[in-house]
């Protein structure tokens, strides 16, 4: 191929990841993307050609004049060094009688199987080199690769915003649970103070039962007939419930009832 920077193909061959193989493969991309959005209808000679430039050389060429030049265009008129990229000697030589076109080395142009040649592209060029075939199976496999990459970094944000969702329902269920605690624990002090009261209420009564003064019932003196002045008691019980008998003698014993009563 008689275009610049060709020579720098035969050496990445053996480097993938490179960022020229990289830009290769994405302007293979862009062209497959074009030609199935179907911009090529065109099946005449500048169509074959546009192919063979657009999946071949021609991405070669255009990726490394990008990468080593920053530009799309490049002055052939002037020897152009490959700094970095060691393709087998510094520089090449171009042709200022065919501007825009440029020659390779012998070493590179044997290497590369194709025709040094100044010019447009030979017959012998019009079919890909297997570098080249090479080559795009590796772009097609970096361009997956990519993909892949960008969709694991889709999922890694999801999965991160997702987090932030469970760390904020945890935080939330933990206010619940903190919340449900505290009316747990007033609940069952409010028990507690009702069984307090409760015992209170019933010591209260019991106390009361216990000290209580017995107040005896009316009584009603009723003579008997044939015993003199012998009577007896005949209670009228209002609510209180009798004294025990006990109750009754003592105090019939003694005479006068705790009131004072005779």
């Amino acid at each position: 191929f008689v275009r610049p920077y060709q020579m720098v193909q035969w050496v990445l061959v053996g480097q993938p990841g490179h960022p020229l193989m990289c830009g290769m493969g994405q302007r293979i991309v862009d062209f497959r993307k074009r030609e199935l959005a179907g911009a090529y209808k065109d099946k005449g000679w500048h169509e074959v050609l546009r192919v063979l430039e657009c999946t071949g050389p021609g991405a070669w060429s255009d990726a490394a004049i990008e990468l080593v030049t920053g530009a799309t265009s490049l002055d052939t008129g002037k020897p152009v060094e490959i700094g970095t990229l060691e393709a087998g000697a510094d520089m090449w030589w171009t042709q200022p009688s065919a501007p825009g076109t440029a020659a390779v080395t012998d070493r590179v142009a044997g290497a590369l199987g194709c025709q040094k040649q100044v010019g447009q592209l030979s017959q012998q060029s019009q079919q890909p080199h297997p570098v080249f075939k090479k080559t795009l199976t590796y772009a097609e496999m970096h361009h997956m690769a990519l993909s892949l990459r960008r969709e694991v970094a889709k999922l890694h944000r999801q999965a991160a915003i997702l987090q932030e969702q469970s760390t904020a329902l945890n935080k939330h269920a933990a206010e619940l649970s903190q919340q449900a605690e505290h009316l747990q624990k007033q609940l069952v002090e409010r028990m507690q103070a009702r069984q307090e009261r409760a015992r209170q209420g019933s010591r209260r009564i019991h106390q009361q039962q216990d000290g209580a003064q017995v107040v005896p019932p009316s009584l009603r003196i009723l003579p008997v007939p044939g015993f003199g002045c012998m009577s007896f008691f005949a209670p009228l019980y209002d609510s209180q419930p009798p004294p025990s008998p006990r109750v009754l003698l003592h105090h019939f014993s003694m005479g006068t009832w705790k009131d004072g009563r005779p």
